[in-house]
């Protein structure tokens, strides 16, 4: 018995699982429906991609949800803090009026001043996506859901794994590589 059937009391209902990352063209969405791999979908806003799938009961998104006025998210330093040594791979969120800053100094000016820090040009990139998502979120509700796949995986394996392909390959799934 799975811990969400423990949970629930119940057998859990099949769903269709949307799960999203940002590519070089927008979004991509990889569905599975009742567990079973259903479709890959691309769309250049995230709420083009939304449009391509007929309804999915959760929407997993590797992109920050939820922008702070000022200070850092707790959820980015409690993902730090649980992958430790990976913990690099979890961009700190700035706050709302960083993002929405229209040139990287006038968001590392503002961040500075909100945070006590500045913004790395890496997380500066993310702003677009960022906001692409935060558009979205009154219309997706409690359906949306922001992830991070180092930690599902540091999750599944009860510790950091040294790549997917690693992961996979103690599922019995990593494809050969010569």
């Amino acid at each position: 018995m799975s811990w969400l059937q423990r949970r629930s009391g119940s057998r859990p209902r099949p769903a269709t699982v949307m799960g999203v990352d940002a590519c070089p063209v927008g979004w991509i969405g990889i569905v599975l429906d009742h567990g079973a791999f259903a479709q890959a979908t691309v769309g250049g806003r995230f709420r083009q991609l939304l449009a391509t799938v007929a309804a999915a009961s959760i929407v997993a998104v590797d992109i920050p949800i939820g922008l702070p006025e000022r200070g850092w998210r707790s959820a980015d330093v409690e993902a730090r803090r649980f992958l430790g040594r990976r913990s690099s791979s979890v961009f700190a969120t700035p706050p709302r009026a960083a993002v929405e800053a229209s040139t990287y100094e006038e968001a590392n000016r503002i961040c500075r001043s909100l945070t006590g820090q500045g913004l790395s040009r890496q997380a500066w990139a993310l702003a677009p996506k960022i906001l692409d998502v935060d558009s979205c979120r009154s219309d997706l509700g409690p359906s949306l859901f922001e992830v991070h796949p180092r930690g599902v995986v540091s999750r599944a394996d009860h510790h950091a794994v040294d790549g997917w392909q690693a992961h996979l390959g103690r599922l019995g799934r990593a494809p050969k590589t010569t």
